[in-house]
Formats: C-alpha cells, structure tokens, sequence
C-alpha cells in the first residue's frame, strides 16, 4: 500500500486506526479501528477521511442518550426538527431553501452548532410556533430568533408585499386581519384588479 494511503496510527475523532483489512467491492480501503470507548470497528477511508463516521457509533448513541430528542422509540421533538432544519438551510446545499439561506451567508452562531446549546437559549417551542429570525438578513443566533406564528413570519419576509389604501400601508397578512378576508382571496381580487386597470390603458 502506497504510504499515502496508510492510516495506520492515524487519529480521525474518536477513532484510531489499527490496521487495514483489504478493501470493500468499490476499491474503497477498509479498515480496522478503536474506539476511545473501549469498542473496535471496521470503517471505510473514504467515511473517516470526509468526517463522516468520527466513532464506532458510541457518539451518536450519546446525543441521542442525553438530550433524547431523536429516537426511534420517543420519535423527533419539535425543537430539535426546528435546530436540524435550520442546520439543512444553511449548511445543506441541495435543500430547496439553501439559496435563501447559506446562499446568501445566513450562518448558524458557533454555541448553537451544539443542540443542547439550542435549547438551552430558545426553550420550548410553545405550539403553533416555529423559530424566526427577527432580522432575516441576519444569522440563526440568540439575539436574533424567536418562536414565531405562522402570521408574524409573513409579516418579516424579504419577499413581502405592502399595500396601500389612502395613507394607510400594510403587509398582506395585516390587511388580511383587519378586513377579515383570507390572504388567498385579496391576493385574487388584486390581480383581477391589477389586470383590469391593465386593460383599460
């Protein structure tokens, strides 16, 4: 084996490498490693060299142990799916909202990269609500989230439409509110307006 190649001794988080045990049926290297826990395992060079097995499965079972917020038996918690989208959002870039998110530099403050960090600065989220930056030109932080309704994130989007009527200028969703009308049916009834004055020019 080309000493480049050669892990042996080599540390990649918990793991260090004892000896090579031939190669998987893609030509990948396998390899014989000890956990810091006490526990060997056989791990693939291309899954340790890119970080993405760092133990013998013991730190993912600890995570899941201490704040037991995702497991197979208890299910998801609403706080952790608000802290792993968000991580999606800004790290992920083949999620569907990565371009108005890590795209565009929106980043996730250093403490919160932790979990148990995340909760311990936003608590519970109460119900009906989901996390909201107050600034949404600024990052995921504690300075600048809250548990937001549905109706206080359509006010703070960048997208937004202001409305006007005399000298009164509101978002969609206020006008919604103050008219009772569902936000869906003043959408129609703008467009049809919109059209009609397109028309008659």
């Amino acid at each position: 084996m080309p000493k480049k190649n050669d892990l042996t001794g080599q540390r990649f988080g918990r793991l260090t490498i004892l000896q090579t045990t031939g190669k998987d049926k893609h030509g990948n290297y396998l390899w014989l490693a000890r956990c810091d826990c006490g526990n060997e395992a056989t791990v693939i060079s291309t899954a340790i060299k890119s970080g993405r097995t760092r133990s013998c499965g013991c730190l993912l079972l600890e995570r899941v142990t201490k704040h037991g917020e995702c497991s197979k038996i208890k299910g998801t918690t609403r706080e952790y799916k608000a802290w792993a989208g968000m991580k999606c959002r800004c790290f992920y870039k083949k999620a569907p909202n990565y371009k108005n998110y890590g795209a565009r530099g929106i980043k996730i403050c250093d403490n919160w990269m932790d979990f148990k960090n995340f909760l311990k600065d936003m608590g519970r989220c109460p119900p009906g609500l989901t996390i909201e930056r107050k600034d949404n030109n600024g990052d995921y932080s504690p300075e600048n989230c809250i548990w937001a309704s549905a109706g206080v994130q359509a006010r703070n989007r960048r997208t937004n439409r202001l409305l006007s009527k005399g000298k009164v200028t509101m978002c969609l969703q206020d006008w919604s509110e103050l008219l009772n009308i569902p936000a869906t049916t003043l959408i129609r009834k703008i467009k049809m307006l919109e059209f009609t004055e397109i028309r008659t020019l």
